[in-house]
């Protein structure tokens, strides 16, 4: 009883402190107006690389900007449960 109890805790807890998957949205500084959004991605030698949420294309980019953005400002084409 105990193991379970201190499953659901756990669960709690996840879902208290907001677990939600975490995007961001990466901009290629010539091209300010074409954002990529990604939920994860590396930095390597002064590259970024990730996978685009929208093509499903791994993408590298020289030199990129990339801000953490919450679900709910994805672009609704992207927004989960669609």
């Amino acid at each position: 009883m105990k193991r379970v109890t201190g499953l659901m805790c756990g669960v709690m807890i996840c879902i208290g402190a907001g677990c939600a998957p975490t995007y961001y949205r990466v901009v290629e500084p010539g091209a300010p107006d074409r954002p990529y959004y990604t939920n994860s991605y590396k930095v390597s030698s002064g590259s970024v690389t990730f996978v685009d949420l929208r093509t499903a294309d791994t993408v590298m980019l020289s030199s990129a900007a990339v801000r953490k953005v919450k679900a709910g400002d994805l672009p609704s084409d992207l927004k989960p449960g669609k």
